[in-house]
């Protein structure tokens, strides 16, 4: 068995989803945190492929 780290994000993020679900609490972790990984993850393979920085200011996406 393995052991994850007291303060990891993914990890608290994944346990909070099913107490959201069984007590109705909010949502602490929007769509929008993981919309951003993903454009982020998008911008690393684009600059591998082109060899070239790719921009990521894209301003402050939590006023999206």
């Amino acid at each position: 068995m393995f052991q994850i780290p007291a303060l990891n994000q993914f990890s608290a993020q994944l346990d909070h989803l099913p107490d959201v679900i069984k007590t109705g609490k909010p949502l602490l972790a929007t769509g929008q945190e993981g919309m951003q990984d993903i454009k982020l993850i998008k911008a690393i393979y684009e600059s591998a492929a082109t060899r070239r920085p790719v921009s990521t200011d894209w301003g402050d996406w939590r006023k999206a």
